[in-house]
């Protein structure tokens, strides 16, 4: 859980480039006028006006995560992934790294980790509990690297 006032600057911009990709203009249009943005014309397009909103100051764009994730951030897991370094989202699965207060150091999807095969944590090689044996994760990590390298076998 995180209180909005404690995100740095860098991080918020991450997360609400996260969350515009998947807005559609007129929630773009509400928090541009929230925001106090004047647009320069009615054929601005998604990505004209997220790029003026991620332009604001830091202290203008808290209201905006409060809005779209609340204050504080408790359904939205804020630390990144230390395989893809993307969001973890809405996983809540830490590898079982833990600091000195048992607060979870090491996060990774549980995608990233099959595609390792191997059952422990990238960053401090401390071993992990998955689901399933190392051969079936192996397995999942091989297909979704296939997948990934060679998508025009797996569509339909």
């Amino acid at each position: 859980m995180a209180s909005v006032a404690s995100i740095d600057a860098a991080t918020l911009v991450e997360l609400l480039e996260v969350k515009f990709r998947s807005c559609k203009k007129q929630q773009l249009l509400a928090f541009a006028d929230a925001a106090g943005i004047v647009l320069q014309s009615p054929r601005e397009t998604c990505p004209q006006i997220a790029r003026r909103l991620l332009s604001l100051e830091p202290d203008r764009l808290r209201p905006l995560v409060a809005q779209l994730f609340g204050d504080p951030i408790i359904n939205y897991n804020i630390h990144k992934c230390c395989i893809c370094n993307e969001f973890m989202a809405r996983q809540m699965n830490d590898l079982g790294c833990s600091g000195s207060g048992g607060e979870a150091l090491h996060w990774a999807h549980w995608a990233c980790i099959a595609e390792t095969g191997k059952a422990q944590c990238p960053l401090c090689r401390k071993s992990i509990t998955v689901r399933g044996s190392l051969d079936q994760l192996h397995c999942r990590g091989t297909m979704l690297r296939w997948q990934r390298e060679m998508p025009e076998l797996f569509s339909d």
